[in-house]
């Protein structure tokens, strides 16, 4: 729907086949994501998406999920480092997409949960929806960026240099936003 359309809850609720009530809970995390604003007596309403957003939530889903990636880093023992190696070994290996998307996911798992308090992983979740669906299959060029960028930061959180770790962590994401950016901008959903 185009910026500013109102978002009806009885003509989605009937074309999805559902009540009211999971509608608009729909709407409230639409809402918390940024996707649309509730206003008042008057409705949802598509917001607009552009680069700004977009920058925003990479640059701060970097610096969030950044912040478990130096605890991992101060926290590794045998178990999380062997599963680092594993990480690493499979994105090196020159894997197929998919498994070096999964490896991508293990460690982005991997590190909320080391790393995380339940608080940070609560606002981590609550910004990883600006892409929905598979990530790394959605965006062109995911791939390559994973390939270059996870076993540098595997490697310096295995040297325990969790500065360099969190850096090239936050790099990459905020990689990932200029990625996101460039496909919405071919698909012609942001100027």
């Amino acid at each position: 729907m185009p910026p500013g359309s109102r978002v009806s809850q009885h003509e989605v609720a009937e074309a999805v086949g559902v009540s009211r009530i999971p509608v608009r809970d729909a709407l409230f995390t639409l809402e918390r994501e940024g996707a649309i604003r509730m206003e008042a007596n008057k409705g949802a309403f598509v917001e607009e998406i552009d680069a700004d957003i977009v920058e925003d939530h990479f640059k701060l889903y970097g610096l969030i999920v950044g912040v478990a990636v130096e605890r991992t880093t101060k926290r590794l023992d045998d178990e999380v480092r062997a599963r680092l190696k594993a990480i690493r070994d499979t994105v090196q290996a020159r894997a197929s997409a998919d498994t070096i998307a999964e490896a991508g996911l293990d460690f982005q798992n991997l590190v909320r949960r080391v790393g995380g308090s339940p608080r940070l992983r609560a606002v981590a979740q609550g910004l990883s929806g600006i892409v929905h669906g598979n990530f790394f299959a959605e965006v062109a060029g995911a791939i390559p960026a994973t390939r270059e960028a996870l076993p540098k930061i595997i490697d310096a959180m295995l040297s325990d240099d969790a500065d360099a770790a969190v850096e090239t962590y936050v790099s990459w994401q905020r990689h990932n936003g200029e990625l996101v950016i460039d496909q919405l901008r071919r698909q012609g959903l942001i100027t």
